[in-house]
């Protein structure tokens, strides 16, 4: 499931790099371009019935 690969990638690569590099534009960007993607796969996963 891509929800789970994208979670993994998050936490096990993007999250040491933020932690080293705190002020890195690049890393900042990458970690809410990512977070973007994993909420739309979250909101696909598991849509609102209205």
């Amino acid at each position: 499931m891509k929800f789970i690969q994208i979670s993994r990638v998050i936490t096990g690569v993007l999250a040491p790099h933020a932690k080293l590099f705190p002020k890195s534009r690049w890393v900042s960007y990458i970690v809410a371009q990512m977070n973007a993607v994993q909420s739309a796969l979250d909101m696909i996963a598991r849509p609102q019935v209205q």
